[in-house]
């Protein structure tokens, strides 16, 4: 891999644009060792765990479509979900398990599942979406004893919106020669320094647009023109196309699953907007939503510490969300066109 060294032209270019801106309990099972073929008895599939699963979908069918157009309501009955407690995986709404998996009732719920024991080891927690068996399928691991149960169920929307998103990427950077990669193991350039400086210069220049209270017409205008003047530079630093189409990805995946995922903590702190379940408010506390208020709005602040404090995977999950926020205030109807465009796409056309 050569990154182009640009030198001090390049950066002077890169710094002007910033002046252009002017409790789950967790599970124990009392007595004796549980086989697959046990695991319909109650004590292992909880009543604790359908309240927590039924919360998340109550929340996205609640307030999906406010944070995002398009974001139908989702059911519990139908979504594909691996639910992964201390003993074992649980796979809901799944026509094509993976081998292992042992169909069983559980009378808590009064249907079938498909169930095996959980080998993951226990320090890992699972928060993804991945494609099982052709199927987009969420994998969650059930809240610890100290976890704040309102950000497990935020986060486990983020995980919903995955699904949203679908299978269809709007853009393709596991080619000309990248093939074997995926979102985890691109080769992206995470640690030369002119690539970090890029992105820092770049989302400290959203920040401050996004912070500014009032933006005018003629603002718009000259943002689109400078991320098309960015885009120039970008393609110089990072000098191969599937290193620029990998950005656009990861932001457009995890930047807008992030920011869906903030912009439902903000609206369910709001409680003429959004109520917990009684059952929920009692596991997890009456106030559990407006209490992460102060939380998910200072999920802006480190936009502008992608590339400095922020690094590795998570700077797209910053910079993306940042261009979400970005196009509210000069393009609110672009969630219109998100299946089918880039972020980058959106900001300049």
């Amino acid at each position: 891999m050569r990154i182009k060294q640009q030198g001090i032209a390049v950066f002077a270019l890169l710094l002007s644009l910033i002046f252009l801106s002017g409790f789950r309990l967790k599970y124990k099972h009392p007595g004796k060792k549980i086989t697959v073929a046990q695991v319909a008895e109650p004590g292992v599939f909880t009543a604790t765990d359908i309240i927590l699963l039924k919360e998340v979908f109550r929340l996205q069918q609640s307030l999906g479509s406010r944070v995002f157009e398009g974001w139908l309501p989702m059911s519990f009955d139908q979504t594909p979900i691996i639910y992964k407690t201390a003993k074992f995986d649980y796979l809901f709404n799944h026509e094509s398990p993976p081998e292992g998996f042992k169909k069983e009732f559980i009378r808590l719920l009064n249907r079938s599942v498909y169930i095996k024991p959980n080998t993951t080891p226990p320090d890992i927690n699972i928060m993804a979406t991945q494609d099982i068996n052709g199927i987009n399928t969420i994998i969650i691991t059930a809240p610890s004893n100290n976890q704040n149960l309102g950000a497990w169920v935020l986060t486990v929307c983020h995980e919903l919106f995955h699904v949203y998103q679908g299978f269809r990427k709007v853009i393709n950077p596991f080619t000309d020669g990248y093939e074997n990669f995926n979102d985890l193991t691109f080769p992206f350039p995470y640690n030369d320094t002119l690539v970090l400086a890029s992105l820092r210069i770049e989302s400290e220049f959203i920040f401050n647009i996004i912070k500014k209270e009032n933006l005018t017409a003629e603002d718009s205008t000259v943002i689109k023109k400078v991320f098309n003047k960015y885009q120039i530079v970008e393609n110089k630093i990072l000098d191969k196309a599937p290193f620029i189409k990998f950005k656009q990805r990861a932001e457009w995946i995890e930047g807008v699953a992030k920011y869906a995922e903030t912009q439902l903590g903000i609206f369910a702190s709001d409680s003429t907007l959004y109520a917990p379940t009684s059952e929920f408010s009692k596991l997890a506390g009456k106030d559990i939503f407006t209490g992460l208020a102060d939380t998910h709005k200072t999920q802006l602040n480190p936009i502008r510490f992608v590339g400095e404090g922020v690094k590795g995977r998570m700077m797209f999950y910053y910079l993306g969300m940042a261009k979400a926020y970005l196009l509210d205030r000069i393009k609110p109807g672009w969630k219109k066109y998100f299946l089918y465009h880039t972020l980058d796409e959106l900001l300049i056309k």
